[in-house]
């Protein structure tokens, strides 16, 4: 067992939390949002769950729910909180939450080369259904699609 205070999963994004999200997709991400594009989808049919220890914010997951589709847009858990199942917690209560919505199937992109999502998406049923070609900057790098049937 770790020593880590329990993860609490928090629903929706608010103004505070917005340079929270700013600073974690900095370390992140070779191209990271803007603050702005999390300003953008602070309400319906956004879907943010944010991962939090104490009052640090430790990863999040994002993206919109509209009709039968769900995007999972963002997911990230800061690198010094890796590697505790806090990627799988976020997913699971992410996809849960799309279902709530009526949701029937999950679609996402990954980079390529990010072997440890792909095999996070595999585990919870995501299958690859094509690639979008240079779709990542920064580097440059192909999109895997995936895809998961909810119900």
């Amino acid at each position: 067992m770790d020593n880590h205070n329990k993860i609490e999963i928090r629903k929706g994004l608010k103004e505070e939390y917005l340079p929270l999200l700013a600073a974690a997709e900095a370390v992140c991400f070779s191209d990271p949002w803007p603050t702005e594009a999390f300003q953008s989808e602070m309400n319906d049919p956004f879907i943010y769950l944010l991962a939090f220890e104490g009052e640090e914010l430790v990863g999040y997951v994002g993206g919109m729910s509209l009709y039968e589709t769900c995007d999972l847009n963002n997911i990230a858990v800061l690198p010094q909180h890796r590697r505790r199942g806090i990627a799988a917690q976020l997913l699971e209560a992410y996809m849960e939450e799309a279902r709530v919505r009526g949701a029937e199937q999950m679609l996402l992109e990954v980079r390529e080369s990010n072997a440890p999502a792909i095999g996070l998406y595999e585990r919870y049923g995501f299958k690859p259904y094509g690639k979008r070609k240079n779709y990542y900057r920064n580097p440059a790098e192909d999109a895997v699609l995936m895809v998961v049937t909810l119900c």
